[in-house]
This record gives C-alpha cells, sequence and structure tokens, in this order.
C-alpha cells in the first residue's frame, strides 16, 4: 500500500470493518502491464529478465481502441516495445514463466491477507498483446486458477473488457473465464435508451454474459452525468433501472458518487 495514503496496517483495519458490515473490497489489480519505473521493466533493460517483450519491428503488430500499434519506440534499447497503452505502459510477456510465478505469489498474498478481498482485472483482455498466438483467455484461466486455488472459488474476479461496446460477443469468453465482467454494452445501450426518452418500463438492459457490472462512471470513459446531458433525473433513472431492471451486478465506480459531471477523455 502506498504509504502516502496509508499502511498495511490501515487496509486490514479497513478490511475487518468492512466484514463486519458484510461487506467486501474490489482491489484494482493491473495483471499484464506495468509502469517504465517499475524495477522488472529496469531489470529488463538490463537484460536480467524475460518480463516484457521487445523486437527490431513491429512483429505481427495491430491497433487498439487507445493506439494504431501496440508498440512502443524505447530509446534506452533502441527497440519496440509491446505496449498497447503506449510506451509508459509495457506489457508483461504472459508467456513469461517469471511473470507467472510473481503474479501467482502476488495472487497469494492478497488472497491470505483477507478473505473479503475480491479483484478488479484491469485491462485484462490486452494480455493477449504478448501472445504468440494473440489469445486472451489462457492467462486469464491462469489468474482464474490462481485465485480458486488461494482464496476459493467463490472469490470475485470481474474484468475490465472493453473492446468495442457494439461487439457484444467479445467479452463473453472472458466472463465465462474471470466470472464476472463489466458491462460496457449494457451500461452504454441504457444511456442510449434514456437519451431516446425511454420510461423505465420501456428500458431492456442487455446481459448477454454469464455475470457482468453494470457501473455509474468509469476512469475509462466520460462520466454518466455527461453522457446524459447532466440531468440528475436521468442519472437516477438510471441507477434505478440499473438496480430494479436488472440481473447485473451495480457499480459505483471510483468516486462517481460526488463527481457526477465531466469527461476524461479531453482531460476535463
Amino acid at each position: 500500500i502506498d504509504p502516502k495514503i496509508g499502511s498495511m496496517e490501515d487496509f486490514k483495519e479497513l478490511l475487518d470493518t468492512l466484514k463486519k458490515y458484510n461487506m467486501s473490497f474490489i482491489f484494482d489489480f493491473t495483471f499484464n502491464h506495468t509502469s517504465t519505473l517499475h524495477p522488472w521493466y529496469i531489470d529488463f533493460k538490463k537484460g536480467l529478465n524475460d518480463f516484457y517483450i521487445a523486437k527490431d519491428w513491429k512483429e505481427n503488430d495491430y491497433g487498439t481502441d487507445m493506439n494504431p500499434s501496440i508498440y512502443a519506440w524505447d530509446n534506452d534499447i533502441n527497440k519496440f516495445v509491446v505496449a498497447p497503452f503506449g510506451g509508459f505502459l509495457p506489457a508483461l510477456n504472459v508467456e513469461s514463466e517469471g511473470v507467472k510465478k510473481e503474479i501467482e505469489k502476488a495472487i497469494k498474498f492478497w488472497c491470505e491477507f483477507a478473505d473479503n478481498l475480491h479483484f478488479r482485472a484491469d485491462a485484462v483482455y490486452h494480455n493477449r498483446a504478448t501472445r504468440h498466438d494473440r489469445n486472451e483467455i489462457p492467462y486469464a484461466q491462469f489468474i482464474r486458477d490462481c485465485v480458486d486455488k488461494y482464496g476459493g472459488t467463490d472469490r470475485q474476479i470481474i474484468g475490465e473488457v472493453w473492446t468495442n461496446w457494439r461487439q457484444l460477443e467479445n467479452p463473453i469468453p472472458m466472463s465465462h473465464t474471470l466470472g464476472n465482467v463489466f458491462n460496457f454494452a449494457g451500461t452504454f445501450d441504457v444511456v442510449r435508451q434514456i437519451n431516446e426518452g425511454k420510461k423505465f418500463e420501456e428500458i431492456n438492459v442487455l446481459n448477454p454474459y454469464k455475470r457482468s457490472v453494470l457501473f455509474l462512471g468509469s476512469h475509462d470513459t466520460s462520466r454518466i452525468a455527461s453522457m446524459l446531458g447532466n440531468d440528475i433525473n436521468k442519472v437516477k433513472l438510471f441507477i434505478k433501472v440499473a438496480i430494479e431492471k436488472s440481473d447485473c451486478d451495480f457499480s459505483f465506480y471510483y468516486g462517481g458518487e460526488s463527481m457526477y459531471e465531466g469527461h476524461v477523455f479531453d482531460g476535463k
């Protein structure tokens, strides 16, 4: 835990207090990339591990929702590094036994730390970038197996799987592997229906997944209220639909309760 926000003892006290109220904590865990300042990446540049992938040319390249290429140039090593999110977030080599050993060790630590701690798998779909076959499922299954092993099958893993919100079928395999995914398609579709003037009784919630989470706010999108024209009555309708008309879980996300307005992509 970053000492700027507290100690491990503080965090344990928080988890113990939540447990008294039959509540759990969702831990935002990045399983598939780090920053360039991470000790693993610093060692990689020295040739001390195989935790990342660097190439002389953009082999088997493709574009993502964020960037036209999964590669970023690193001046220190004069190579292209696999980094779907940009050069400051290099992707972990998920086929590396060393990487998997470290990830398993981290999962074990947190599962044993508290039994009411669950995981949000940040950008987990993009682990595919360092797979030779570009298949995101094997590493996701590895994560699920580790959590089952050390934390039990009741531990939740909510996958942040956002490809193109119109492509409902893409997150389905990940949903069945991890157990949960954020329902970007369903969330945005409810927003669309509300903006079209549909009433509560007329709104339908898309949920083709094994289990999913509708959300009010996300650091990956404009805030829901901004999508709804900052109309508080529309926001209330969205919440009512999410809770009463859906079989999805529902998340107030990253301080979204008090920070309804604003956009992410334009920096506001």
